[in-house]
């Protein structure tokens, strides 16, 4: 789905797993639950607007938008692990460093 996005081509999907999360109806494409919803979205997918579902692509699915919404979720997921640590233990915490535990390299065998 996402690839075609890309291409700017419009998706007719069956409603499963993650396809209503990643098809904006009516913009990048159709969700249809039959075979009649099928044939009306067949009929209705030349109205898109290939450059609009190009768009909602970049906006959505990018590496680059992709990677800023993890770093989302992950800021949010620490934030929350850090607000539940301060709450349950008062005391600062020290991270262990690299000096405390010296890097040894790997043995390479016959090199």
């Amino acid at each position: 789905m996402i690839e075609a996005m890309a291409m700017g081509t419009p998706v007719i999907a069956w409603r499963n797993g993650s396809v209503p999360k990643v098809i904006d109806e009516g913009v990048t494409g159709f969700v249809v639950d039959s075979i009649e919803g099928a044939v009306r979205a067949v009929e209705q997918i030349g109205g898109l607007d290939r450059s609009a579902v190009r768009q909602q692509f970049e906006a959505r699915f990018t590496a680059s938008q992709m990677a800023f919404k993890y770093l989302a979720v992950y800021e949010e997921l620490v934030g929350s692990r850090r607000r539940k640590l301060v709450k349950r233990v008062p005391v600062a915490i020290s991270m262990p460093t690299v000096d405390d535990h010296p890097l040894q390299p790997l043995p390479v065998n016959g090199l």
